[in-house]
């Protein structure tokens, strides 16, 4: 416990202490973007998406480095099947440059559709949150020392290297969007292991 503590707590001394409040995407409201560029060189649009599937599920990680984003990339991927028997559509968005995200989609097999954001243009489109403060606690959260053991371990002794990484304190978040590409439900994360539980997206 004192390893994994000492772990996070390295990876989140790299931040500042600033703190950025910006409005949230509310409910109702409609995807502020609708192409993504993925990491297969494919242009993804969302009415294209809809037109075979009820539903998109847009997540945004933390660098492929940390843990407990890998942690949720893994639990994304083992229920990927369930996800789109649920209709489905699953794209998931990392700050990370894209060699070291291609690197990650080939080690861990990555099903969903990938997205490298390294200059955040979808991060600011979506308002995800950055802030130290949340970042820092999340620490002492019992869900993110668990999410963080698990993820280490999903790794499977594959390395990804910070350096030239700087993404700040990003907080994950999560979007589902309808056949409107209206949001139809959103979680901001209040820690970095919060999402929307798996459990809760195959009702």
């Amino acid at each position: 416990m004192r390893t994994l503590l000492l772990f996070l707590s390295l990876f989140i001394a790299q931040f500042s202490f600033a703190q950025d409040e910006r409005p949230q995407l509310q409910m109702g409201e409609k995807s502020p973007i609708a192409n993504f560029a993925a990491i297969d060189g494919k242009n993804y649009k969302l009415k294209e998406l809809l037109k075979d599937n009820d539903k998109v599920l847009i997540s945004f990680l933390r660098p492929v480095w940390c843990p407990v984003c890998n942690f949720r990339t893994h639990e994304l991927k083992e229920n990927f099947e369930h996800l789109k028997a649920q209709g489905y559509a699953v794209i998931v968005v990392y700050p990370s440059p894209l060699d070291r995200l291609k690197a990650l989609a080939e080690d861990a097999e990555l099903p969903f559709i990938v997205v490298a954001d390294p200059e955040e243009n979808l991060f600011e489109a979506f308002k995800i949150e950055k802030s130290a403060g949340k970042v820092r606690n999340s620490i002492f959260k019992k869900k993110v020392r668990k999410a963080a053991k698990k993820g280490k371990k999903a790794y499977e002794g594959k390395k990804y290297p910070k350096k030239g990484d700087k993404p700040g304190p990003i907080l994950p978040a999560d979007f589902i969007i309808d056949q409107d590409q209206k949001i139809i439900q959103v979680r901001y994360g209040s820690h970095i292991a919060d999402h929307i539980e798996i459990e809760n997206l195959l009702q």
